[in-house]
């Protein structure tokens, strides 16, 4: 009768679930006894407030709720949060990306007015800080409502000018003045002039 061999260590402590069980040969590193013990021990729950993470950027441990979300990763328990805390992605991204930002948006505004005119077609104010799109035949409201109440909304709508090659047909300048009285008053005052 022969014994059968044995290597030490094979019973093993789950670390996570605490049973034990029995590693195959070759599994000298295992530590779980199945992959939900592993998974759960290391990519704990989103709910659980007392879960904790090192971040990778200041390597201080918080709490997992201290973690962004990943914008469009999901797993079937839940959406998979970053690495680096929110505080450390702040003081990262923050002011360059918002400078960044505001810079491409005072850029594409600037390409939109000029290729629609570069001037008020009412008055011919040239400032552009005074310049604003104008939807000519009223259907700016339904333009604007085709992207919701969302943030950015409005770069959305020059955007789509830029893509539509600056249609001078559907799209026109006006300054802040004459687009108001345009819109409530029933007609700027600089027309009516004319037509007098």
């Amino acid at each position: 009768m022969t014994m059968p061999i044995t290597i030490p260590n094979m019973h093993v402590t789950c670390a996570s679930c605490g049973k034990d069980f029995v590693r195959k040969h070759g599994e000298v590193n295992r530590k779980y006894c199945s992959r939900d013990c592993y998974i759960v021990k290391q990519f704990p729950l989103l709910s659980s407030l007392d879960a904790l993470r090192i971040c990778k950027q200041c390597k201080q441990e918080k709490p997992l709720m201290d973690f962004e979300e990943h914008r469009g990763h999901k797993s079937e328990r839940g959406h998979v949060r970053r690495h680096t805390c929110k505080v450390c992605l702040r003081k990262k991204y923050s002011k360059s990306h918002t400078e960044a930002d505001r810079r491409w948006q005072k850029k594409l505004k600037r390409e939109v007015f000029i290729g629609l005119g570069g001037k008020c077609t009412c008055c011919g104010e040239s400032e552009l800080d005074f310049l604003t799109l104008h939807h000519i035949g009223g259907w700016g409201h339904e333009h604007k409502k085709a992207y919701g109440r969302k943030n950015g909304q409005s770069i959305k709508i020059f955007t789509d000018v830029k893509r539509l090659g600056f249609p001078r047909d559907l799209f026109g300048v006006l300054c802040w003045n004459c687009h108001m009285t345009e819109e409530f008053r029933g007609g700027c005052p600089h027309k009516r002039k004319v037509e007098q």
